[in-house]
C-alpha cells in the first residue's frame, strides 16, 4: 500500500530518470488467471474465487462467498482478502512462492483477519497449499467471478475450466519508499539554498 500523491510522484521521478529502473523498482512475482487454457489476466498480490456473478462495487465484503484465494504476497499486518494467508505465512513479494487457501466457513479451524477498513471476520480454512512458479490451483467452483487484487474481475461461466497459475515470470514494481529515498540523498526536489543544519 502507497498513498498515492507520493506513488505518483515516485513514478514521476522514475519517468524523468533521476532514479534510474534497477534503482528504483524491483522484481515481484505475480498470479496468471486462465480460463479454457487462455490466459486472461494478472494480479499482483491475490486472486479470490467468489460464489457470484457480479461484483458491482469490485469489494468483497461476504466473506462467506470466498470458496478460494490465491496470494503470490501475504503479510499480517496488511488489509484485505491477502491478510487471511498472512495469519498463517508471511510472503514478500520478491519471494518466488505464494499460497494457496480453501476457504469453508464450517471448518473449524479459523482464521481472524483485518479484510477490509474496519472489517475484521473469522474465515474458516479448511486446507493450506503451497506454491512454486508454474503451480496450478483449479478453480473449484463455476460459475463464479475471480477477484483480481480487489479492483479487477473475471467472470468464469459455467462449464468453463478456470486456474491460478503463479507465474514463472516476475514484474518489475516501483519501490516508492526507495526511489523517494534516492531522491532525497540527491536533492531531487531542493530547490534554491542549500538547508543550513544547527548543531
Amino acid at each position: 500500500m502507497a498513498e498515492a500523491t507520493v506513488a505518483g510522484l515516485a513514478a514521476g521521478v522514475l519517468a524523468c530518470g533521476g532514479v534510474t529502473i534497477d534503482e528504483g523498482c524491483r522484481e515481484a512475482s505475480l498470479l496468471e488467471v486462465h480460463v479454457d487454457g487462455q490466459f486472461r489476466d494478472i494480479a499482483l498480490v491475490d486472486v479470490a474465487v467468489y460464489d457470484d456473478l457480479f461484483l458491482g462495487s469490485r469489494a468483497i465484503w461476504d466473506i462467506t462467498k470466498v470458496s478460494q484465494i490465491v496470494v503470490s504476497r501475504c503479510r499480517p499486518d496488511s488489509i484485505g482478502l491477502s491478510t487471511v494467508a498472512g495469519q498463517l505465512m508471511s510472503i514478500s513479494p520478491e519471494e518466488p512462492r505464494g499460497l494457496a487457501l480453501d476457504l469453508d466457513p464450517d471448518f473449524a479451524c479459523r482464521v481472524r483477519a483485518a479484510i477490509g477498513p474496519g472489517l475484521f471476520a473469522d474465515v474458516g480454512v479448511s486446507r493450506v497449499r503451497q506454491l512454486l512458479p508454474g503451480d496450478d490451483v483449479p478453480v473449484g467452483l463455476t460459475p463464479c467471478v475471480l477477484a483480481l487484487d480487489g479492483e479487477r474481475e473475471v467472470e468464469v461461466r459455467r462449464g468453463q475450466n478456470a486456474c491460478v497459475r503463479l507465474s514463472e515470470d516476475t514484474m518489475r514494481v516501483v519501490d516508492v519508499a526507495r526511489v523517494m529515498e534516492y531522491a532525497r540523498q540527491r536533492g531531487l526536489f531542493l530547490r534554491g539554498a542549500q538547508v543550513c543544519y544547527a548543531n
